[in-house]
């Protein structure tokens, strides 16, 4: 079967992706373990983007993949300290519930997707480009879109947490935006 370069730049940068969400719906690992899927998907699918070999780029992928995670799931203890402040210090009154929805959106949906695209530079050659950019911020809108109408679907029983995992999706979306600025044909966009 002989594929377009378009179609074949689509399966290339969707294939990783789906596998992701396959590791993690067959698994069910448990959200410990994420980084450790997307690293190594994420390292041996794009290994010719890598700035070293292959061994020392996955390696750095794993390490780039953890340490953004962890960092994005620390950051939310920074929002009840936050809260305090606000408490303390100004007439500003805020419930935990409410803190809690903020930094549950921005730790994992905004810092984290932040957080990826920085420490990835470090492993793969990507560019500075409108389309990079443009590509962080889709994925962030989409993440805290998807964030907030699953939390509607589950709040109005309309799907179950079984049914729909939101870091499976968080995962689906930014191997697709790295794929996105990796791919020869659409540097060509870039300018």
């Amino acid at each position: 079967m002989n594929l377009t370069p378009t179609l074949k730049m689509i399966f290339k940068v969707f294939i990783p992706a789906f596998i992701c969400a396959l590791i993690i719906y067959f698994t069910q690992i448990t959200i410990e373990y994420y980084p450790l899927s997307f690293g190594i998907v994420v390292g041996l699918a794009y290994w010719n983007y890598h700035k070293y070999n292959l061994f020392v780029g996955v390696i750095l992928s794993l390490l780039a993949s953890y340490v953004s995670f962890f960092i994005a799931y620390f950051s939310t203890g920074v929002f009840a300290y936050f809260r305090d402040f606000l408490l303390d210090n100004t007439s500003f009154v805020i419930s935990d519930d409410v803190m809690a929805s903020i930094g549950f959106t921005i730790s994992p949906f905004i810092i984290a997707p932040l957080l990826v695209f920085f420490f990835y530079k470090f492993v793969f050659n990507i560019p500075r480009s409108k389309l990079t950019y443009l590509t962080l911020l889709s994925s962030i809108i989409i993440l805290v879109s998807s964030n907030y109408l699953v939390n509607y679907l589950f709040s109005h029983k309309i799907v179950s947490s079984e049914t729909l995992n939101i870091y499976m999706a968080w995962q689906v979306v930014m191997v697709i935006a790295l794929g996105v600025v990796m791919r020869p044909n659409i540097k060509q966009l870039n300018n």
